[in-house]
């Protein structure tokens, strides 16, 4: 770690920046001629570094299951002489589609993707704090908030949306 410091010669009235490291030099080596030039460094200098660790995670594919809804909505599914054809605006997706298409076994598979997101998400808050943390997406905000919306009812997802929208979770889009 360097330090800079600045060293002003009465004598020659010229400066000199050294942005070396000061060490100050051993007593046995300290002359009378440069005396006054070594005590001025015999304490060595402390210098504090904060270090801030900046978290960012990939909202689609990591946080939320992006692709697996995608994969989901593209279903045409038959229920009960209905035919629901596949929807391929993220922006129509809902609740209700989300049920019609995904099996019990999917839903279970939501429920626990939430808890280790949500648990994953609360152990970097409290180890790095949301100023810390960014959620970077390639989609819009809309989406995210959207996604979301679309399955608070399932597992942890209202959680992770407090998270994200309510406690100011830095999101860049």
């Amino acid at each position: 770690l360097g330090v800079s410091s600045m060293d002003v010669n009465s004598d020659e009235k010229s400066q000199e920046i050294s942005t070396s490291p000061v060490t100050p030099e051993p007593d046995h080596l300290v002359s009378p001629s440069n005396e006054t030039h070594s005590n001025q460094f015999a304490k060595p200098m402390i210098v504090h570094v904060v270090v801030a660790t900046t978290v960012c995670f990939d909202y689609d594919n990591t946080i939320f299951p992006t692709f697996f809804l995608r994969e989901l909505f593209k279903r045409k599914v038959i229920n009960k002489d209905v035919i629901h054809n596949p929807i391929r605006n993220p922006a129509k997706y809902s609740y209700q589609e989300l049920l019609i298409r995904a099996t019990c076994q999917e839903l279970k598979e939501l429920e626990q993707l939430s808890m280790i997101s949500y648990q994953m998400l609360c152990q970097y808050l409290q180890k790095y704090g949301n100023k810390n943390i960014f959620i970077v997406s390639a989609a819009h905000q809309s989406w995210m908030k959207h996604s979301l919306q679309m399955v608070l009812n399932i597992g942890y997802y209202k959680h992770i949306y407090d998270l994200l929208f309510n406690r100011n979770l830095k999101d860049i889009d």
